[in-house]
């Protein structure tokens, strides 16, 4: 009986610190200038009539990524492409695809999340789900990018 109490306690915490988070976005929250954070040097403009741009971003982050953390992308190369960005790509409605006008880059898949009125939005590196943490995720940022991602960013806990 005490461990199931215990363990209440412990499910009540976990939710309790995920009570501000937002993972049903629309479309209308992603438009804007997205800054990558820790210290990189990419741009992603979303417009409102559902096209891009993005600049200096890393090629890593286009297709499947041989980087596995944010520090190994400062080293890669980096790309400049543009096309026709969508929400809620396969029916999810905390993605963001960016579908590039040439063959630069593929398709790329972001996660859209806001936590604490932050906005930010999060690619997967090359890292299995269960050993990986912040700094396994290409982040960027709608306000001003963070240098040091909050350890639990990118973590969905539903």
């Amino acid at each position: 009986m005490t461990f199931g109490i215990a363990g209440l306690a412990v499910a009540a915490t976990m939710l309790a610190g995920c009570g501000d988070s937002d993972f049903d976005l629309d479309a209308a929250d992603a438009v804007g200038v997205w800054r990558a954070g820790s210290g990189l040097p990419a741009v992603l403009t979303l417009a409102a009539d559902g096209t891009f741009t993005a600049t200096a971003w890393p090629t890593d982050v286009c297709g499947r990524p041989q980087a596995t953390t944010v520090d190994q992308l400062r080293d890669r190369s980096t790309v400049d492409f543009a096309g026709a960005w969508t929400e809620g790509r396969g029916g999810s409605a905390n993605t963001v695809s960016l579908n590039p006008d040439s063959t630069t880059c593929p398709t790329v898949d972001l996660d859209f999340r806001r936590e604490s009125g932050e906005d930010y939005m999060c690619h997967h590196l090359n890292v299995s789900n269960e050993l990986s943490n912040a700094e396994n995720y290409f982040i960027i940022y709608l306000a001003e990018p963070r240098d040091e991602p909050k350890t639990d960013a990118c973590f969905s806990y539903g």
